[in-house]
């Protein structure tokens, strides 16, 4: 059972943030973005918590090793200590005035996150359209089916591919009818256009690569 392999962080009790009501932006750019902050080819999970703009909303997107990922040799660290290490680095190192989420293709990832601690929520990842889903990968799904599991097990929301939304909108019908956000990403959000017809639909979060673009070519619908 999946009970038996979390080990909660303890040590941890301010209450989770929680994402606002309004429709907001996200960087995708987060770091490479940041002023006077030198672009390492590689950066750790520390760097950018310290580097980070503090008005900048953060996504912390977990991955861990599939089956074809440990079939050429990836010998994965156990799944707790892996969790534990990135979520008590977050702890430490995220300020508190900045929104927070974790998020994840791999919904075991995203249970035991929500489960850790209290502080942060989990956002399930979702490939967006059935056909993208290998047929070998039982960790990647349509949204959907991410919407229905995400609600099962008690995560805030889902991410996924704005195509799949503006492809057929009653994924966001059926995340709101369960109280949940909906939230995307793509190469379509980098199009002013694109977001525009999410912002109408009424998608809680767009993440794109080009925020002022963005946010320069939409508008709010009136309330």
């Amino acid at each position: 059972m999946l009970h038996s392999l979390i080990h909660r962080l303890s040590s941890i009790s301010f209450p989770k943030h929680n994402i606002g009501k309004n429709l907001t932006f996200i960087s995708n750019r987060s770091f490479s973005s940041t002023p006077n902050v030198p672009k390492p080819k590689k950066i750790t999970l520390k760097q950018k918590e310290k580097a980070l703009y503090i008005k900048w909303d953060d996504d912390v997107e977990i991955k861990y090793p599939d089956t074809m990922t440990i079939e050429h040799n990836v010998h994965p660290v156990e799944r707790n200590a892996y969790l534990d290490r990135i979520v008590q680095l977050v702890i430490d190192e995220n300020q508190p005035e900045r929104w927070l989420f974790f998020s994840s293709f791999d919904v075991d990832i995203c249970h035991m996150i929500e489960r850790k601690q209290p502080c942060y929520h989990a956002f399930l990842l979702s490939v967006g359209h059935p056909c993208r889903v290998p047929e070998d990968c039982n960790r990647l799904c349509p949204a959907h089916l991410a919407v229905e599991i995400a609600h099962e097990i008690g995560l805030l929301g889902v991410v996924t591919d704005s195509k799949a939304v503006l492809a057929d909108n009653t994924v966001l019908t059926r995340a709101h009818e369960h109280g949940m956000k909906l939230l995307t990403y793509g190469s379509l959000n980098n199009n002013p256009s694109d977001c525009q017809k999410q912002i109408d639909l009424g998608v809680d979060s767009i993440i794109s690569d080009y925020l002022k673009r963005i946010i320069s070519g939409t508008h709010l619908p009136s309330k």
